[in-house]
């Protein structure tokens, strides 16, 4: 039969009639496979805990992860139709697919818990939904294929006590990371999916979290086609399928350890995707370093946007050091550096707080570097872009 990448949530659930859901909704999906990939499946692990939703080892905290609720139902297991991350006090991060159609009236977002069920967690008002001006459904030949997936809901009232969740930073590249990298998904949606009738089910009231590696711009066009696939969008799964995000929480979000390895990375938004766990298909997801700037300029006023930082440079035989200065306390910084003057490959690392920095360089080496700042999510202007030059020895 014909797959299709909607993954709409329809039906009952439990034998209760759900609201209809005009968003496609995906979730974590638990099924068992055959680990047979190159990629070594002993690190993959589908297991969950909601004492301590963490996979991989890497500390992950479920604080930041909310669900999206249907405000005119008081139990949370109905409500819950898709998933975010707070990203700052007042502001989550979802999918616009989840929200184009919803007014902020009769949306709620779920806190506090990892259990959907009367008296866990709380909920918070929502002041404000904006939802991407370039969100479109391509219309392609293989279903529903979202661009611009991606929505900001602002609440009420700040929340108090939770820590937001790091955004990958502009020019984030996911090829820049190790082939096989592990990324963490987590919701409340289906752990059942059956490919015939392209149906799923079995939704659990226990958040489940799941990690995957990450594929290449290449692999996702192999299993997806160039077609159906933009600048905008990241994969991830296993070839053989098995393990995936499907229908129930669409808008969660997809992390990795940062690059300080004391926290986690939002890398992805979970997006759209040709079934669930089909062998050969991966699952999509909102590419988050592409929004950087786009999400700042909306949750970001000018109390928390850092000022330019001022770079000032010196060139001692093969050494460069940079020094930085800012007037913003808590102001952390990221190196952009070109190894060629036509810029066609952007690399970036991260410098946390340290405004100084000495780097040797080969001799012979053109350079061209500039430092950005910033405070939690919200960007600050780039330096002036500087030029370096270590001549070749004679």
């Amino acid at each position: 039969m014909e797959l299709t990448s909607t993954r709409k949530m329809n039906g009952e659930r439990a034998g209760h009639m759900m609201r209809l859901l005009l968003s496609l909704v995906l979730t974590v999906s638990f099924l068992q496979s055959d680990n047979t990939h190159a990629v070594d499946e002993s690190s993959v692990d589908a297991s969950f805990s909601h004492q301590q939703p963490i996979i991989g080892g890497r500390g992950l905290g479920w604080e930041w992860f909310v669900g999206v609720m249907d405000a005119n139902e008081s139990d949370p297991f109905y409500a819950q139709f898709c998933a975010g991350s707070l990203i700052a006090p007042q502001w989550v991060l979802s999918a616009a697919h989840c929200l184009v159609d919803e007014d902020s009236n009769d949306v709620e977002v779920l806190f506090g818990t990892t259990v959907l069920a009367p008296g866990f967690g709380q909920r918070a008002e929502v002041e404000e939904i904006v939802v991407h001006e370039g969100f479109v459904d391509l219309d392609s030949e293989v279903g529903v294929v979202f661009d611009n997936d991606i929505a900001l809901i602002k609440l009420s009232e700040p929340l108090e006590g939770v820590e937001p969740v790091e955004l990958a930073a502009p020019n984030f590249s996911i090829d820049e990371v190790a082939q096989g990298a592990l990324a963490t998904a987590m919701g409340w949606g289906s752990t059942f999916y059956d490919s015939d009738s392209d149906s799923s089910g079995d939704y659990p009231r226990e958040l489940r979290v799941v990690t995957l590696p990450i594929r290449s711009a290449l692999e996702c066009e192999q299993s997806l086609g160039a077609d159906e696939l933009t600048t905008n969008m990241l994969c991830v799964g296993l070839e053989e399928g098995g393990v995936d995000t499907c229908d129930g929480d669409s808008g969660g979000p997809l992390a990795m350890a940062n690059e300080a390895g004391d926290g986690e990375l939002q890398v992805g938004i979970v997006s759209w995707g040709i079934g669930c766990g089909v062998p050969g298909l991966y699952g999509v997801y909102t590419r988050v370093s592409q929004y950087s700037d786009w999400i700042s300029q909306r949750i970001c006023d000018s109390e928390n946007t850092p000022s330019v930082p001022e770079l000032a440079v010196t060139i001692a035989g093969q050494q460069f050091q940079l020094q930085l200065s800012n007037d913003t306390d808590g102001v952390e910084y990221r190196l952009y550096y070109a190894l060629s003057s036509d810029l066609s490959q952007i690399y970036s690392a991260s410098l946390g707080e340290e405004s100084s920095l000495t780097l040797d360089f080969p001799q012979g080496i053109s350079a061209k570097f500039m430092v950005q700042s910033n405070l939690g999510n919200c960007r600050g202007g780039f330096s002036a872009v500087t030029d370096l030059e270590i001549a070749a020895p004679i």
